[in-house]
């Protein structure tokens, strides 16, 4: 069957050509939890938006600014680094106060949402993206 297939001979130059993307903006993610924030509960929950930033490491820097520990913090899934990325983070902040998240600055990181929800947000609890 093989020796009945013609060999394959460039004798020009391909008829195809083909970009490759590189950039951050060529790669976008929108998280999809697939159920609404409740607006009130123990949880500060945020909607992300993050261009070339790790989820982990937002995730810190978001519990650091508002004063919890990382293990207070939760996530639907990670995200790849080198894209534009949409995701809900949550903190555990029983009894506190809402941070003025407005006032939280890190490069590649803007804030889209701040509500309350009554539930943690948890790793594989999403509904896509």
């Amino acid at each position: 069957m093989l020796e009945q297939l013609p060999y394959l001979a460039l004798k020009t130059s391909p008829k195809t050509t083909a970009l490759l993307k590189a950039e951050c903006a060529d790669f976008i993610v929108k998280e999809h939890l697939g159920y609404e924030m409740s607006g009130d509960g123990e949880f500060v929950a945020l909607y992300v938006r993050k261009t070339d930033c790790n989820t982990l490491f937002v995730g810190e820097k978001l519990a650091k600014f508002a004063g919890v520990s990382e293990r207070n913090m939760g996530y639907a899934g990670l995200k790849d680094r080198r894209a534009v990325t949409e995701q809900w983070f949550c903190l555990q902040m029983p009894g506190m106060e809402t941070p003025d998240f407005s006032q939280f600055e890190l490069e590649g990181v803007e804030i889209l949402t701040v509500t309350r929800h009554n539930r943690k947000i948890r790793t594989g609890s999403l509904e896509g993206n």
